[in-house]
């Protein structure tokens, strides 16, 4: 532990004993910030934006959904672009899920627990990743997966008319 805070202290005395090191970083952070306002002066206006004012997002899927990473990046650039928008986003993601369903119930009782109840306006899926179920019989599980994602579309379409895939 010493060592690391003396590791530390020898690096922050090696920065102060060499101001242009501190010149550089805070240059090369102002840049990042300048580029960031520009891109948040560029961004479209709300109403070209694919989601709308009040708009219910469930994203439903499998264990990479279930991760809360490329849904917190969806989330996060949404309100932090559209805050007047007011979106709300709810994550319907459960491990080891394919277009059939999974231990936490098949695909019925998942969309009847986990995504209508929500009413939402847009709905993305995410799953095929476990639908090859790490065989080489490629055609039969392919046409499995066809057509439960169909049918996976079709219930949603009809349990949510106007939803938004």
């Amino acid at each position: 532990m010493v060592t690391q805070a003396s590791g530390t202290v020898k690096g922050i005395l090696r920065l102060q004993m060499k101001p242009h090191r501190w010149r550089s970083i805070i240059f090369r952070a102002a840049v990042g910030l300048l580029m960031c306002a520009e891109s948040f002066a560029d961004q479209p206006p709300a109403s070209s934006f694919a989601l709308k004012a009040g708009d219910k997002v469930v994203f439903y899927g499998d264990s990479i959904t279930a991760q809360r990473l490329y849904t917190r990046f969806v989330e996060d650039f949404v309100v932090s672009r559209y805050p007047q928008m007011r979106i709300e986003f709810y994550n319907g993601g459960v491990s080891g899920d394919t277009v059939e369903g999974g231990h936490a119930g098949n695909i019925e009782t998942r969309l009847k627990r986990d995504v209508l109840p929500l009413r939402p306006g847009v709905v993305t899926i995410m799953l095929g990743m476990n639908d090859g179920r790490y065989t080489t019989e490629f055609e039969k599980n392919f046409q499995t997966y066809e057509s439960g994602y169909r049918q996976l579309v079709d219930d949603l379409k009809t349990d949510l008319p106007g939803v938004r895939l």
